[in-house]
Formats: C-alpha cells, sequence, structure tokens
C-alpha cells in the first residue's frame, strides 16, 4: 500500500472511533442538564464520606453530615464532621445567596481544643 491509503484508512479509522464519542459527549451533556434541573426539593440530609490523597497516594477520611434548606432562591448548607476525634464537631455554616452581586456568606465553627 502506498503512504496516501495509509494515510486515508488511518484518518477513516480515526473518524470512525471518535464518532460514538461525540454522541456519548452529547448524552451526558443531556443526562447532567436533565439532573441539575430536577426539583431536589427545599431540605436536604445527606451523610457524606470525604478522601483526601496526599501527593503520596496517603489517604485520610472525614465522615459528615450535612443539612441544606432553600430559602427562596437563596440555600444554607451547614456541614458537620464527625470523625476523626482531630475535627469531629467541626462545623461550617454557608448561606449561598442567587444574587451573583451579593458574596456568599460562610462560618466556620472550631470546637474548644482539648
Amino acid at each position: 500500500m502506498n503512504a496516501k491509503k495509509i494515510l486515508f484508512l488511518l484518518g477513516m479509522g480515526a473518524t470512525l472511533l471518535s464518532t460514538p464519542s461525540m454522541a456519548d459527549d452529547a448524552n451526558a451533556r443531556a443526562i447532567m442538564e436533565k439532573v441539575d434541573a430536577r426539583d431536589d426539593g427545599q431540605t436536604l440530609e445527606q451523610d457524606m464520606l470525604m478522601v483526601l490523597i496526599d501527593k503520596n497516594g496517603k489517604q485520610r477520611t472525614r465522615d459528615l453530615k450535612s443539612y441544606s434548606k432553600d430559602f427562596g432562591a437563596d440555600e444554607h448548607r451547614t456541614l458537620f464532621f464527625k470523625s476523626p476525634s482531630d475535627v469531629k464537631n467541626t462545623a461550617f455554616l454557608t448561606y449561598d445567596y442567587d444574587d451573583a452581586s451579593k458574596d456568599d456568606d460562610q462560618w466556620l465553627y472550631l470546637p474548644a481544643l482539648k
């Protein structure tokens, strides 16, 4: 085979392989938009696990409890750290304002050091 035929076949193969990927991207975007547009209610309670990974691959975990409440277009969210003991009872409160000209408010509660 000459070089032109090889390049043509490689180009066609790349085109065929990339076409489903483009369809998947559009499908993924549609799914994300549907999830974002869904009604998630006025309140939310979640148990979460945060995994922190350092540059050496060592993992540390944080167990959290989260509460959220909508106030019109604004949202108030509180996170409580449940474990490990060095962060237990630490809390983080956020007021997320829908108005882009207004900065969100955030507070951090640190329990007394033992």
